[in-house]
């Protein structure tokens, strides 16, 4: 399903996206806004998931990762994504 959106920008914004799609960069005006709403989805992702990177670091005491713990992390990862 999609909606449409009206939106309003200052002209030299409006000038920047038309150049974007002259130069065959971007197919149209909703192709160029829906690659900024991914990278936009891209970089909260990657942000939300370094955060929870620094909790785990500061959450307590260490443990070894070796191979062992990594093989062990994956079949874990893999039995969960398959319920």
């Amino acid at each position: 399903m999609t909606i449409n959106v009206k939106i309003d920008l200052p002209e030299a914004l409006k000038s920047h996206i038309d150049d974007q799609i002259a130069c065959g960069r971007f197919e149209n005006v909703e192709a160029y806004l829906q690659n900024l709403v991914h990278e936009d989805q891209v970089r909260r992702a990657e942000e939300e998931l370094e955060q929870k990177v620094l909790e785990g670091m500061n959450s307590g005491e260490s443990i070894p990762v070796d191979k062992e713990f990594w093989k062990k992390l994956k079949s874990e990862a893999l039995a969960r994504h398959s319920k």
